[in-house]
């Protein structure tokens, strides 16, 4: 079993398109998709006081 992590941005159409290496060509797979959306970092770092 392998795993390819990629981060992409899903359209108005929902669609996902992804694209294998090609010596995963005519092979037979199970595919398992596990989605989290990608919170934007703030551009300010809380201030932390003593």
């Amino acid at each position: 079993m392998e795993s390819i992590k990629i981060r992409t941005y899903i359209g108005d159409d929902g669609i996902l398109q992804i694209q294998l290496p090609p010596e995963i060509t005519n092979q037979e797979l199970d595919v398992m998709i596990v989605f989290q959306p990608v919170i934007p970092k703030s551009s300010q770092s809380p201030t932390k006081t003593p």
